[in-house]
């Protein structure tokens, strides 16, 4: 049974944290806010010595990097009714190496983590669980370039041929027709090591029952990140959605593009369809496009989310399974709404790790299914997450303000009955 979700009690939403938790947010959710800190986070951050940034920033932000501290981290995301969804940190910038390679044993270091991310979440979790991939962390740029040149113009005969080459177990030869002739040899190679990669942890999450959600980028490499994508579901989305793609609502495209993908696996192939709806998190490099391909503003942003979601929402089924990757309240009272006396156990709620927890505990206590994205990685290598959550996410942060006042209202609470109980 559904119970009325409310947003407004601070003592209700923060119940489960420390009051040295509690502080910690309010202080670095209002250094988030501070333009200067935004406007150069990463720069600023490498200056902060390491033994200052884990036990606030980092501990904010990041779930850890050592297994036990992932483990503690979903164990406390338990308690608080919450769902951990683990993401493997990869935030170099990618577009920077298109012309250029990356080492292959980066590469397969970065498929081994989201592996691990895959194993932590069927023991911790169980079935149903969700983990995130970046999947340019598997793949060389170039080799994405191409790929999504070729499916931009033929479309399902590609993802076919990536799925066969994923299923039929023989990876020393590309199999693929469709892309045999527009490979160089050097990309042939590639493409095998990264099928092979995508088949590896696909294997493991099918055979563990977790769900593995692709995360979108830039649109350089959004149409072959879908070719692989799409691939993965072809190959592991026969009982249930295994491979998920994820779709950016401040895109003007997303509509036709879930409309597109949706089709092309459920009539195409005959297989599942699993989506993550975001609004989209890499605007500034996106606006500098031309043409731009953003909506105008952020109610043209809202509006094509809400179509996508109302869309997805009555699509939604045992072999449609979607998460509302969100913090804006107006869209999750928009599923809510809708989800009202139904019983969509395959509709979930998503947000970050150490933000909106004033939604995610409500959500959760109301009695539906909430993930807390957790990025798991070293403090080094989180760096960049870390900067790209102020630099990119300005939105989210100015959205921020209501959650730093009900953070003020419950310091404020805790430090009053402190001082009645002297």
């Amino acid at each position: 049974m559904l119970k009325e979700v409310d947003f407004d009690d601070p003592s209700a939403s923060f119940r489960d944290k420390s009051t040295w938790e509690v502080g910690r947010a309010l202080a670095i959710l209002r250094l988030c806010g501070i333009d200067t800190f935004a406007d150069n986070g990463e720069k600023l951050l490498c200056w902060v010595p390491e033994s200052l940034l884990r036990p606030t920033i980092y501990a904010q932000f990041v779930g850890g990097d050592l297994e036990a501290e992932l483990r503690l981290a979903m164990r406390r995301a338990k308690e608080a009714g919450l769902k951990a969804m683990l993401a493997a940190t990869m935030e170099e910038e990618i577009e920077s190496h298109v012309a250029g390679p990356i080492d292959d044993q980066v590469l397969d270091r970065n498929s081994h983590r989201i592996a691990r991310c895959v194993r932590l979440a069927a023991e911790e979790e169980g079935m149903g669980a969700l983990v995130q991939m970046k999947l340019s962390g598997l793949v060389r740029p170039k080799l994405l370039v191409s790929l999504g040149h070729a499916y931009s113009t033929k479309g399902l005969p590609v993802v076919e041929d990536i799925a066969r080459q994923i299923t039929d177990g023989k990876t020393s030869q590309v199999r693929m027709a469709t892309l045999k002739s527009i490979l160089t040899e050097e990309d042939k190679d590639a493409l095998l090591r990264a099928v092979g990669r995508l088949k590896m942890i696909g294997k493991e999450a099918e055979e563990r029952g977790v769900s593995v959600l692709v995360d979108a980028e830039s649109t350089p490499l959004n149409d072959g990140l879908s070719a692989l994508t799409l691939a993965g579901a072809a190959a592991f989305n026969s009982a249930r959605p295994v491979i998920w793609n994820t779709y950016q609502c401040y895109l003007k495209d997303a509509e036709r593009r879930v409309r597109h993908e949706y089709q092309l696996l459920k009539e195409g192939v005959g297989v599942c369809f699993g989506a993550k709806l975001v609004r989209g998190a890499y605007m500034m490099q996106e606006r500098a496009r031309t043409p731009d391909p953003v909506c105008r503003d952020y109610k043209a942003t809202t509006d094509n989310y809400h179509r996508i979601l109302s869309s997805l929402l009555e699509k939604c089924s045992p072999k449609c399974h979607m998460i509302a990757a969100t913090h804006n309240e107006e869209s999750i009272q928009l599923v809510v709404k809708k989800l009202r006396g139904t019983d969509r156990s395959h509709v979930s709620f998503g947000q970050l790790y150490g933000m909106a927890d004033h939604i995610s505990g409500p959500l959760a206590r109301a009695g539906f299914s909430v993930h807390k994205s957790i990025p798991c990685g070293s403090v080094r290598e989180v760096l960049p997450y870390l900067a790209r959550r102020a630099t990119e996410n300005r939105a989210l942060m100015e959205g921020a303000q209501r959650e730093r006042a009900l953070l003020a209202t419950e310091m404020f609470s805790r430090a009053r009955r402190a001082l009645l109980r002297r």
